[in-house]
């Protein structure tokens, strides 16, 4: 071999190691997972999710690894502050805990924040002393989780709104599309009751401007404290006060034969009489738009030419209750048809919606139903029309919460 040769060998092989040497380009930029756990503490209850979110070329997804729905409410402790963290929250946070030690992801790893809802905003609102005395107790308790502690505090209705369209419309592959295929969402949770949807008008009435995946969406999200199922019903039934006859409340269906042991209904505090109660359609609904009026909801989303609405929470459970998930229009009707008329409850009501007869949800079905159909689609409601509104409580396999929102939406 020439001596040319073996130098142009010599230069190829001192070449090829430094190129062996370099590092490998990356195929793409991708984040590595997070883990973000939130407490939804929400006026009937208090629930716990624990999502994984990752990035990729810019875009974020979020799946749940463990959700837990049993824990007391916080605004339960109003009057006992100091166990609210013990009693409210550890028995969520222990499930919490076991569940990241059979997945082996660290305490350290996890972002855990409390958000209350609209149980708290009237705490707030009643006797802010208290409220200050819940979350001091409850920040004692998340204190010594050994996790990352974010956001703790009352979460607005606007925000909570806000978050429940980001994660319908995420889970429902519109999120990233230009706007015509996004849907509205109608919540109706235990206190307060929030719409939301996406407008083109950045300054238009109840405006939040929400960043995902590296886009601007400017939502609408109004809220009503007062208009939640649990809530409106005490005002229907203060309202029915004022009847002739108190005690016969045409929200509530006849028991004459005292069917489960229904024999009064909680109108907090005194309980009134239901056996001799009829319940009349019209009545009730006469009942449940005096009480929506004054809240203006009417107005709420006119001229935004939505086509299609998300109906959640309490809405779904309506729809399921009175068979009308298909067919909106069919709540009405089956509310009439099954309770109205004599001994109405024991015969017609537990057998249609086939559930106990002392479960306070089917005590309370024809009144709950009727106000979900006053909200929807009365002149004093939203003003919907039945075949603008699916119901849902889960899309793609995942449980709606707007806590995925949250964790969707950079912190």
């Amino acid at each position: 071999m020439n001596r040319g040769l073996r130098r142009s060998l010599s230069l190829l092989a001192a070449a090829l190691s430094v190129l062996v040497m370099l590092p490998p380009l990356p195929v793409c930029a991708q984040e590595a997972e997070r883990y973000i756990a939130v407490i939804d503490a929400g006026s009937s209850g208090s629930r716990i999710h624990l999502y994984a979110r990752r990035s990729s070329q810019g875009e974020a997804q979020v799946r749940e690894v463990f959700s837990e729905r049993s824990g007391e409410a916080l605004s339960s402790f109003d009057t006992a502050p100091a166990e609210a963290g013990a009693k409210g929250l550890q028995p969520l946070l222990d499930r919490l805990v076991a569940s990241l030690d059979q997945l082996a992801i660290s305490r350290d790893q996890v972002h855990l924040h409390l958000l209350a809802t609209a149980g708290m905003r009237r705490i707030e609102q009643r006797n802010p002393e208290s409220a200050a005395a819940i979350y001091a107790s409850a920040r004692s308790t998340l204190a010594q989780t050994g996790m990352r502690i974010g956001r703790v505090e009352t979460l607005s209705g606007q925000l909570e709104g806000a978050y429940g369209w980001v994660d319908v419309n995420y889970l429902n592959g519109s999120l990233n599309d230009s706007g015509a295929s996004s849907v509205g969402v109608v919540e109706v949770g235990g206190a307060s009751a929030q719409i939301a949807y996406r407008t083109h008008r950045p300054d238009a009435e109840g405006v939040t401007a929400l960043s995902v995946n590296g886009r601007v969406h400017h939502v609408v999200s109004l809220s009503w404290l007062g208009l939640g199922q649990d809530e409106a019903r005490r005002a229907m039934i203060q309202a029915a006060q004022g009847l002739p006859a108190p005690s016969v409340n045409p929200c509530y269906p006849n028991n004459a034969s005292n069917a489960g042991g229904l024999t009064a209904f909680s109108s907090e505090p005194r309980a009134d009489s239901v056996t001799n109660s009829h319940y009349s359609f019209r009545a009730c609904s006469a009942l449940y738009q005096a009480v929506i009026a004054p809240f203006r909801v009417g107005s709420a989303q006119s001229g935004e030419g939505v086509s299609r609405w998300v109906g959640v929470s309490s809405v779904f459970f309506a729809l399921l209750d009175w068979q009308a998930l298909a067919n909106p229009e069919e709540l009405s009707r089956n509310l009439r048809a099954q309770c109205e008329g004599v001994d109405a409850y024991g015969t017609q009501v537990t057998r249609f919606i086939k559930r106990d007869p002392a479960n306070r949800f089917t005590q309370n079905a024809c009144a709950n139903g009727t106000y979900v159909h006053a909200l929807l689609f009365s002149s004093e409601g939203l003003g919907l029309r039945p075949e603008q509104v699916q119901a849902a409580s889960r899309l793609r396999g995942n449980t709606l919460s707007w806590t995925r929102g949250f964790a969707l939406v950079p912190q």
